[in-house]
């Protein structure tokens, strides 16, 4: 009697401790960095220098915070690159704190067109009291990748906007 309620106890402890490292493997799987948007913006009748000019005017306006950076500038090669932030949705409505978002934005200018590339998304987390918790993490859940590629299409959409958009004459 004493070998088989040992046995049951040891069954029941081996699976509750199999369990519990099991779902602290397969809780939060990560989903790569691979996730990706481009978008080409046709802009008939403007020169590479023109567009290149406008973009850049624009990446300043867009980059108001201390996190969002253009990092490097080529007007010759038609280059611009930047590190792009964003605050998501509260989680818990604030309470269970929030998350920032970084991305790579690249905006490759050329005669008539230009092709808006993001990348490499990643996020921080922030407790309910502002303090950093995990820093670089890639995306967890198919929802935050959905959040992300949405501000990136507002973010194009806003370009789009700007550069067809005609500027007062003088």
């Amino acid at each position: 009697m004493k070998k088989s309620k040992f046995f049951g106890v040891a069954a029941v402890v081996a699976t509750l401790v199999s369990a519990f490292l099991l779902a602290g493997c397969v809780s939060m799987p990560e989903l790569s960095s691979s996730t990706k948007y481009d978008e080409i913006i046709e802009v008939p009748d403007i020169s590479a220098d023109d567009l290149f000019t406008k973009v850049n005017l624009w990446m300043v306006d867009q980059f108001n915070n201390a996190d969002s950076v253009i990092q490097y500038s080529d007007k010759a090669a038609g280059v611009l690159k930047g590190k792009y932030s964003f605050s998501g949705d509260p989680i818990m409505g604030g309470l269970g704190g929030r998350l920032v978002y970084f991305s790579t934005l690249t905006i490759e200018v050329k005669s008539g067109k230009c092709r808006v590339s993001f990348a490499d998304p990643v996020y921080d987390s922030y407790d309910g009291k502002g303090q950093k918790y995990a820093s670089g993490a890639y995306l967890r859940t198919q929802s935050q990748v959905d959040e992300v590629i949405a501000r990136w299409q507002e973010l194009v959409g806003s370009l789009k906007q700007n550069l067809l958009s005609k500027g007062a004459d003088w």
